[in-house]
């Protein structure tokens, strides 16, 4: 079941932004690691399960653009695989945006119980998303939503007003 929500990035910051899930990560785990492992059956049905929520977040206009969050290599390549593919189904198109400093996967620094936090996780954006467009965040998994909100802080939203 799909989720939205509308809340700051952080407490005290002005800056909105929509949040959509196309299920719950217990339900999708195993496709999750698939799509990570660059399974491409994976990949295909997640993009078809993903698609209805972003259609759902780009509205009628269709003025939105896919941007794939980098993975802990520092580039976006599963997660630019799964945008295209959704991109595909909705029409939307592609900026690969973001790069990021590498860095330990968080989920291997949770899976050895440490705090994520102590991970410093740098993004900067390397392509301008259009005039008129918003972003809208690909990632296979949200989870402590630390790099889906570093992503976004990252993007230059003076020129991508929502």
């Amino acid at each position: 079941m799909p989720r939205e929500d509308v809340s700051p990035v952080n407490k005290g910051e002005s800056s909105n932004y929509r949040i959509g899930s196309a299920a719950e990560y217990s339900q999708v785990r195993n496709l999750a690691h698939g799509v990570k492992a660059g399974d491409a059956t994976s990949i295909a049905f997640a993009s078809k399960l993903m698609a209805s929520t972003v259609r759902e977040l780009a509205g009628k206009e269709g003025n939105a653009v896919l941007v794939p969050i980098p993975g802990h290599g520092g580039l976006a390549k599963y997660t630019l695989t799964l945008a295209e593919g959704i991109g595909n189904l909705t029409g939307l198109p592609v900026v690969n945006a973001l790069i990021s400093d590498r860095h330990e996967a968080l989920y291997t620094i949770k899976k050895k119980h440490k705090n994520t936090e102590i991970v410093p996780l740098e993004m900067e954006q390397v392509k301008k998303i259009p005039v008129g467009m918003f972003p809208i965040l690909i990632d296979n998994v949200l989870d402590t939503g630390k790099t889906a909100s570093n992503a976004y802080k990252a993007l230059d939203m003076e020129t991508t007003k929502m």
